[in-house]
Order: C-alpha cells, then sequence, then structure tokens
C-alpha cells in the first residue's frame, strides 16, 4: 500500500480456481483497504497525541475505516469537527505521498450503533 503495508498471497498460484481466485481477489482489495485502515489507525494516534486521556473523548475502537468514541452527546458537534479536521487532513508529506483522491470524514452520534445520526461539526475557530 501507500503506507508500506505488503500483504503476501501465496495461493494466488494456486492450482485450485477457487483458492487462486480468492487471491486474486485479495490482491485487488488489499490495497484499498489497508491503506484506509491505517490511515485510521494514524489518525487514531494523532488524536490521542493531541487529546490524550484529559478529556471526555474516549476512543474505544476502530472498524475498518471508521473510529468509534465515547464523548457526551451535547459535545457531539464539538468533537466531530475536531475528529474530522484530524481525519481529512493527515500529514501525508510525512510520507512522501500525494495522494490523488481527498479522504473526507464525517460524523455521527447515538445512544447506541443502531440509532446513529449524521452530526453537522461545529466551525473550528481559525
Amino acid at each position: 500500500s501507500p503506507l508500506g503495508r505488503v500483504r503476501h498471497l501465496p495461493q494466488i498460484g494456486s492450482s485450485d480456481r477457487i483458492i487462486a481466485s480468492k487471491a486474486r481477489r485479495q490482491a485487488i482489495n488489499s490495497p484499498v483497504q489497508s491503506t484506509l485502515t491505517d490511515m485510521m489507525i494514524w489518525a487514531i494516534a494523532l488524536i490521542e497525541q493531541e487529546y490524550g486521556s484529559n478529556t471526555d473523548l474516549e476512543v474505544v475502537a476502530q472498524v475498518h475505516d471508521a473510529l468509534v468514541a465515547y464523548v457526551p452527546i451535547e459535545d457531539a458537534p464539538k468533537w466531530a469537527a475536531r475528529l474530522k479536521e484530524i481525519m481529512s487532513n493527515l500529514p501525508f508529506e510525512q510520507l512522501d505521498w500525494t495522494p490523488q483522491l481527498k479522504f473526507p470524514a464525517d460524523a455521527e452520534a447515538g445512544p447506541n450503533l443502531a440509532y446513529l445520526s449524521k452530526v453537522a461539526p461545529l466551525a473550528l475557530a481559525a
């Protein structure tokens, strides 16, 4: 992947067409999926570095390319803005990589994962 992940697929040359076909699909999907996952891990590290444990934010999980965190519901727009800023502006120049695409982030909040609604982030002060 552009961020350095290598996926080894030794079964891509299998004589079993089903196994080889599965490995070929993995070869196609892995660069995209692993890059987005690595970007989320990087964002979480930057979020933890910036906000640490001295806030109302508690990062609890990563699901593929999504961050799951606990925040007070009344502060969701504030946290949405802060986290969106970090996730949408990863310092790719540190890796000498200039992505051809933008990677926008959005936010949802709710009492649990079954009842999420879009959150409009507050505008950050300049």
